[in-house]
């Protein structure tokens, strides 16, 4: 395969660049050591330096055909593939007893007097008894190897491949066409780029604004709410969206980054389109809950391991942007701490607990977990 087929990864390659990396290294952890040329540990590094340069060589080549993977499965834009030379053709037998030319059968043109083409029967054909030949041309042929180095083979006889007793003679009817070449990895990577200039990001649906919003440095978690205007709180209005935007913490971004996202937002929207930049809505939660402690473990120990699972489970870095809390959540959460036994009472919240009713994230308030006896 030609260097032109493949795409260079800017990994190093030079085995003096390697070697001398290799020994400043050596002199970094260990202090004092001068590298002499005749030094057997020098000439090792060389040598091994030459090695992993040919393995960094092979790995920085990358062939032309994984765009043909990632524009078919990622853009549903398959290459062009090949077809093969086709022609018709007209058998006879050796007698009228009746038989039947089976598909995959192959048969050979002899363009020259050194090459040969070869042809399959695409489908099986029956002669009746009775009859000692096909009808004409019914038999059709289908080059092995697709492409156009099929086309143009002449009428008249063709040479079985295959052991068929029954057939005395095969002759093509048809000049063999249209065979197509298949389209090469310079031509698909030309075809691709136009169809991605074409493929330009534009939102459309609410979710869609969301994902784009994450486009933004700064913005980690973010939800779309269909129809909201944060202005009077209404949510059934046509053509505007509202796309509440959190941190990597699950906290606000700044004004500055809701502006950018604002803005690169509005500069992808249909026109008309109206798109609104929030804050979540937190919900601060606070919890106290009684739990038995399973004999063999420490009160402590698990009453301290159930407080941490409550509080990592209310942090807005992890909510899932329901509006409302569980208090069955609750209960099978703190009930699957090692060491508790049962979930003696949860006092607060002692009932499903509404959060807001936009974006809602909360935040762990005061969470008090005891032991009870039973």
């Amino acid at each position: 395969m030609s260097t032109s087929s493949y795409i260079v990864v800017p990994i190093e390659t030079d085995p003096n660049t390697l070697s001398l990396e290799a020994l400043q290294y050596l002199m970094t952890i260990a202090p004092g050591w001068t590298p002499h040329e005749g030094n057997i540990e020098v000439w090792i590094l060389e040598i091994v330096a030459r090695l992993e340069a040919e393995t960094r060589d092979v790995a920085s080549r990358v062939t032309k055909e994984i765009f043909r993977y990632f524009g078919k499965s990622l853009l549903n834009i398959p290459a062009i593939d090949g077809s093969p030379a086709t022609a018709t053709s007209t058998w006879t037998m050796r007698d009228a007893t009746g038989y039947t030319i089976p598909a995959g059968a192959v048969v050979a043109y002899q363009p020259s007097g050194t090459s040969q083409a070869y042809f399959r029967v695409v489908n099986s054909v029956v002669v009746p008894p009775g009859n000692i030949q096909t009808g004409t041309g019914e038999v059709l042929l289908s080059a092995v190897v697709s492409g156009s180095s099929g086309n143009g083979l002449a009428a008249g006889q063709v040479a079985l491949v295959d052991s068929l007793s029954f057939v005395s003679s095969a002759s093509a009817e048809t000049v063999t066409a249209g065979g197509v070449d298949p389209e090469t990895d310079d031509a698909y990577l030309d075809r691709l780029r136009g169809e991605l200039k074409l493929l330009a990001p534009r939102p459309i649906l609410p979710r869609d604004f969301a994902t784009m919003a994450r486009n933004q440095a700064g913005v980690a978690r973010s939800v779309a709410i269909d129809g909201y205007n944060p202005t009077d709180g209404t949510t059934d209005n046509e053509r505007m969206v509202a796309v509440a935007l959190a941190d990597a913490s699950g906290n606000p971004v700044t004004d500055d980054i809701k502006s950018t996202v604002r803005a690169y937002l509005e500069s992808l929207r249909e026109v008309n389109f109206v798109v609104n930049v929030v804050d979540a809505d937190y919900t601060t939660v606070d919890v106290n809950a009684s739990v038995k402690v399973l004999d063999g473990f420490d009160a402590s120990t698990v009453v301290t391991a159930a407080t941490q699972a409550v509080t990592a489970f209310l942090q807005p870095s992890a909510w899932p942007w329901e509006n409302t809390l569980r208090y069955n959540q609750l209960v099978a959460l703190i009930a699957g701490v090692p060491g508790v036994e049962y979930v003696a009472a949860i006092t607060t919240p002692s009932d499903d607990l509404t959060l807001g009713t936009v974006a809602s994230l909360v935040r762990a308030g005061a969470i008090s977990i005891t032991a009870v006896d039973n």
